[in-house]
């Protein structure tokens, strides 16, 4: 499959080669689970799944996956995109990007299942810290950041993962926690 982007498909191929590293990782702890780019078939997924609970839940922002992927991300070749499935049910989404220094891995938007059920609820954002670390280890960048916290509590839960606010590359950019990247 090729995008017509040959940055997107260069970007691609790392991003499956780690998605096997990752699940093999994770299944050798006991934890299987599936990682896959976003398409068309994870925003389904999305609306089926989670839509209507996503987008009135508080706690994980309120993002509209369809649109963010329709409207900002499908045509960038230098996004940053991951979806968490387990047991055939999505978990988490993550869209983002590699900064044009390739200094930084950037979360723009995380979330986890907003449903009760979910079996990976409070662990989204440590796979998503591994998978940035993993892309930021292939690309030699030296921070993972992640952008707007939507509050209070989620920034307190990207503490517990390592991140912080700070100055980085001369300046201090609001609303945005930063992690150093470090070997796995």
């Amino acid at each position: 499959m090729t995008s017509g982007c040959a940055i997107r498909d260069k970007y691609v191929k790392m991003y499956q080669s780690i998605h096997l590293r990752m699940m093999t990782h994770f299944s050798s702890q006991g934890l299987n689970i599936a990682l896959k780019l976003i398409d068309e078939e994870v925003i389904i997924d999305w609306e089926k799944q989670w839509k209507t609970t996503a987008l009135t839940y508080p706690s994980n922002a309120g993002f509209d996956w369809n649109q963010l992927y329709k409207e900002k991300y499908r045509g960038k070749c230098k996004r940053l995109d991951l979806a968490i499935y387990k047991d055939g049910a999505l978990e988490g989404l993550i869209f983002g990007k590699i900064t044009s220094g390739r200094l930084v891995i950037r979360i723009d938007y995380l979330q986890g299942s907003p449903l009760a059920k979910s079996e990976l609820k409070g662990q989204i954002t440590a796979i998503a810290t591994i998978y940035a670390t993993y892309v930021g280890l292939t690309v030699e960048a030296q921070h993972i950041s992640i952008v707007n916290p939507v509050n209070s509590m989620v920034e307190e839960h990207y503490r517990k993962h390592g991140f912080e606010y700070g100055r980085y590359y001369g300046r201090f950019i609001k609303k945005t926690m930063y992690r150093p990247i470090t070997e796995m």
